[in-house]
């Protein structure tokens, strides 16, 4: 006895969250992501990019939009002269 078995293999191309926009709203600093609509993000932050680099985390559960959109508010940002931001998936 023999048996036959076919297997659909369907690759899903992670696209890695890229800075759409940043700008300052109200005094505050809004940084836009573009990633995937529904993927959940977290963003990151540190004040130098030297090795060895430490990213802290400043927001989770952020959801994309129907779009791929989606937003970070940074109140805080006046009390840094410098600060870098990435956006991962958890």
């Amino acid at each position: 006895m023999s048996a036959t078995q076919n297997f659909r293999i369907v690759a899903i191309t992670a696209v890695p969250p890229a800075t759409q926009g940043i700008q300052i709203v109200n005094g505050n600093l809004e940084v836009t992501f573009v990633g995937i609509p529904g993927e959940i993000y977290s963003i990151e932050a540190t004040q130098n990019l030297n090795p060895i680099i430490n990213w802290i985390p400043v927001a989770t559960n952020l959801v994309a939009d129907a779009n791929g959109l989606f937003k970070y508010v940074d109140t805080q940002f006046r009390s840094f002269p410098m600060r870098f931001f990435r956006a991962r998936t958890p």
